[in-house]
């Protein structure tokens, strides 16, 4: 935790007031137009764990495995084949005979199959019940471009990219001023930080104080000893009535005697880092004295003995399901088992670490989910909750350098999955499809996932700091695009 990321963090934590948007609505407050088309409540989502599996989730052997496609040429789930059998009898101890589970037809009509990696979701029917699988496309091929792209849904350089934390802090904090964020960015200590993976935390258009607050995962977090501010003693009352007097001395020589406040947005968030850090033992509370403890995971004959992705998962959901101050939004980075880049395989490497990754991470997050009729309030509550596993892109079906266990980039057809809160029984299944070749049919861009994702918590889309009418391929209006986000990302009925 640097002096940065801890400021940064003070900020996202101050107390907002509400600004009024839109004439009288706050922002992301439905218009008449579109507000009977939105979940309503008990429908909608309230709270969001998004996994961003980075590097580049494999679709052919997770979440979408079609077993006609590559069956005559060796691609796709038939690449390597006898080297897949091999990891499973040998190191995984499964039974490759039965290594498929049935979820649902695609749009080209072909049966869509969950990968071995993936058992955990598949022994859980309630889970699946609950699961969307969207078809998704870009053309960003390099990571630092592709995963601000799909954490943003804008492209580098655009203004208004903002984390998605950010608008959906924005949203709630505006509705409930406070002092504990409620979005959260869970990063690895040891990431490669060229690649844009901070980006969730980017403020966009938004004021600076909606930022979430970003989390490096480590073992032996300071964070909430940072927050009580234990260096300074006795001596916190005096220095915060300091900060707080030079605060408002700044403020008033940007105060015009007759044309009222003259301050730029700077100095609107500069006075709530003042507040924030003023405060900050209140987020230190939340965050409690065992915050982030280590956690080991094993897979297929290798066991990882500090398992970041495992303790960054933890955190949020602790966060998630606080009983006083609960966040809406935590955004998790899973580095993978035990390697930096895990599911970004180039060299050789792609079966056992996307299938150890994977099944870390829902090994991990599927205990952690109640099941039917259980309502522990520590774990996740699908009824309220949606899971986002997400990627930047997928992997191609075929060889890459032709060498065996090695595959590249392929943004132009892969699969996300969205799991529980606004997506009910009825709106499960698959969206779009992934042909032979790895291309996307009827694909979801990444404007459009994130709009649709906003538009399941019942926000309304499309602010000036959001989405736009043009960012939903094919849409006229506002109307137009909403019921298009429903019925494509959503599966739910215009």
């Amino acid at each position: 935790m640097n002096r940065r990321h801890f400021l940064t963090g003070a900020l996202a934590a101050g107390a907002v007031a509400p600004r009024v948007a839109r004439g009288s609505q706050l922002w992301g407050t439905p218009p008449s137009a579109t507000a009977g088309l939105l979940p309503g409540k008990g429908e909608r989502t309230e709270r969001l764990l998004e996994v961003h599996c980075y590097g580049g989730l494999s679709y052919y052997d997770s979440f979408y495995v079609v077993e006609e496609h590559g069956a005559d040429d060796g691609t796709g789930w038939h690449l390597d084949a006898a080297q897949r059998r091999a990891l499973y009898e040998r190191d995984c101890g499964w039974d490759p005979s039965e290594p498929l589970t049935y979820f649902a037809d695609d749009a080209d009509g072909f049966a869509v199959k969950i990968g071995p990696a993936a058992r955990a979701l598949a022994q859980r029917p309630d889970l699946l019940a609950r699961m969307r699988v969207v078809v998704m496309a870009h053309d960003q091929l390099p990571h630092v471009a592709a995963i601000p792209l799909m954490m943003t849904g804008k492209r580098l350089g655009d203004p208004r990219q903002a984390g998605f934390g950010t608008h959906v802090q924005r949203y709630f904090r505006e509705q409930s001023p406070g002092y504990v964020p409620l979005s959260y960015h869970f990063l690895p200590n040891d990431f490669f930080d060229q690649d844009n993976l901070q980006i969730g935390d980017a403020g966009g258009a938004h004021t600076a104080s909606m930022r979430p607050l970003t989390i490096k995962v480590r073992p032996d977090n300071p964070l909430p000893s940072l927050l009580r501010r234990e260096a300074v003693g006795d001596r916190r009352e005096a220095m915060d009535a300091l900060a707080a007097f030079y605060v408002e001395q700044t403020q008033q020589r940007y105060t015009h005697p007759t044309a009222g406040s003259l301050r730029s947005r700077g100095l609107d968030g500069h006075a709530f880092a003042s507040s924030a850090l003023a405060n900050s033992p209140a987020l230190a509370e939340v965050l409690g004295d065992d915050f982030m403890p280590v956690v080991d995971t094993r897979s297929c004959g290798r066991r990882d003995p500090i398992y970041l992705p495992g303790m960054g998962l933890q955190a949020a959901i602790d966060l998630i399901t606080h009983p006083t101050d609960p966040a809406r939004c935590c955004t998790v980075i899973d580095g993978g088992f035990d390697a930096l880049f895990a599911y970004d395989t180039h060299y050789g490497d792609h079966l056992t670490t996307q299938t150890r990754s994977l099944e870390s991470m829902l090994e991990t997050l599927v205990p952690q989910i109640n099941l039917p009729g259980e309502s522990d309030p520590t774990k996740i509550d699908l009824d309220t909750t949606m899971i986002a596993i997400t990627t930047e892109f997928g992997r191609t079906p075929t060889r890459e350098y032709n060498s065996a266990g090695s595959t590249g980039h392929n943004p132009f057809g892969f699969a996300v999955v969205l799991l529980g809160g606004a997506i009910q029984a009825s709106h499960a299944g698959v969206h779009g499809a992934i042909t032979a070749g790895g291309l996307g049919s009827g694909a979801v861009t990444p404007s459009e996932l994130r709009a649709a994702m906003l538009a399941s918590f019942g926000i309304h889309p499309f602010e000036d700091e959001s989405f736009r009418v043009s960012d939903v391929l094919g849409a006229v209006d506002e109307v137009d695009a909403t019921e298009r986000l429903l019925t494509t990302v959503l599966g739910r009925s215009a």
